[in-house]
């Protein structure tokens, strides 16, 4: 069994992912078959597709200029190598046609090189009171 059926005694539902549940509907398949020695098991159980929580984005509003803005503050070295993502030049102007890293592939760098951004957000999550983080 994989961890993609979930049974659930309270609401006496046979909880499954969405992924699961498209390799289910094919007869025959490993899913397939999972899914409908399960509901043996559970005859009064109905099937349920499970809706999969998103993980929040503390960092939503981070924008280039807030994350040069913090690299020259915080880490002059690093700057260069943010401008080579960002398509720019070595002096931080825009290049035409310059290659360039996605926007998600840059923050995620950013926020790799600035671990303490996490744990700033956490701290404030504490505060707060905040579970969801």
């Amino acid at each position: 069994m994989t961890n993609s059926i979930v049974i659930n005694d309270k609401s006496r539902t046979i909880e499954i992912t969405k992924k699961f549940a498209a390799a289910a509907k094919h007869y025959k398949t490993t899913e397939y078959d999972e899914l409908q020695a399960v509901r043996r098991d559970y005859p009064n159980y109905r099937v349920q597709i499970k809706a999969v929580s998103k993980k929040a984005d503390h960092f939503k509003g981070l924008t280039f200029d807030y994350m040069e803005g913090y690299i020259k503050k915080h880490n002059m070295e690093l700057l260069k190598n943010f401008y080579i993502l960002s398509g720019k030049t070595e002096e931080g102007k825009k290049k035409d046609f310059a290659a360039a890293a996605t926007y998600g592939e840059i923050k995620k760098w950013f926020i790799e090189q600035f671990p303490e951004l996490e744990i700033k957000r956490k701290t404030i999550d504490e505060i707060l009171g905040n579970t969801a983080a």
